[in-house]
């Protein structure tokens, strides 16, 4: 048996990813890793959205230097992608594809945080495509099973869906772990924390579609204690009329 076959088919699968991006896209282990994440971004436009990723309101700035149609044409000179008569109006070719999903199988291996599916969702939640959007956080959870703010972009998209009973349950998860979540940005294991005044006003809305008045109170009254925003205190104002009449 030669030294190949001992070697894990996952390490042989990562050893192929890494040198795929070494030679077609120049990218070298000293890059940062919002390089891995623009490309991560822009693959997956391509893939999930073809011919319209440039609905997404800020893929342009995501791009390197700003340059969108310049990365873009570049990457379809390494035949990862093909575009029409605009440039950010895109889709994958086969070798994209399946760069996109080698990128994901092993994002741990090649330093690519899955963090970035939650924004991946955010965008197409800001969009309107939601059931996209819903199975891309469900995807960013079963990679991180316990990152909250992937639990409350979730709830708020099963609010759009008018699927509030959902949304309870993923936003009362974040809210149940509270106290093990506010640690510093130093000390969490994840980037991006969840805001919390936005996080009980999300319950506070859930509540009030499912008619529970008084718990959508005390929820948008915690809200207010972290931050007293003008249309969280008109909102309460609503909630106060339906109680009262």
């Amino acid at each position: 048996m030669n030294a190949e076959n001992q070697i894990p088919e996952a390490e042989k699968a990562t050893a192929r990813l890494t040198q795929i991006l070494k030679q077609e896209l120049n990218y070298c282990t000293c890059a940062s890793a919002e390089v891995l994440q623009i490309l991560f971004l822009t693959l997956s436009y391509g893939r999930d959205i073809p011919h319209s990723p440039s609905k997404v309101p800020t893929d342009v700035d995501r791009l390197p230097m700003g340059l969108g149609e310049w990365f873009i044409y570049f990457l379809e000179s390494k035949d990862l992608l093909s575009h029409g008569f605009n440039n950010l109006d895109f889709s994958l070719t086969e070798k994209g594809r399946q760069l996109l999903e080698d990128m994901e199988k092993h994002a741990s291996t090649i330093g690519l945080n899955l963090e970035i599916l939650n924004q991946l969702a955010d965008d197409y939640y800001v969009i309107g495509n939601y059931s996209l959007a819903l199975h891309t956080i469900d995807r960013c959870l079963t990679y991180l099973p316990e990152y909250p703010l992937a639990y409350h972009t979730k709830a708020e998209i099963l609010i759009a869906m008018e699927r509030y009973e959902e949304a309870l349950e993923a936003v009362s998860w974040v809210i149940a772990e509270k106290n093990n979540l506010t640690t510093s940005e130093e000390e969490s294991p994840y980037q991006n924390l969840p805001i919390w005044e936005d996080v009980y006003f999300t319950a506070a809305i859930i509540y009030f579609h499912l008619a529970r008045y008084s718990e959508a109170l005390q929820a948008i009254d915690i809200s207010l204690e972290f931050y007293p925003a003008e249309n969280v205190k008109d909102y309460r104002k609503m909630i106060l009329g339906y109680l009262q009449s």
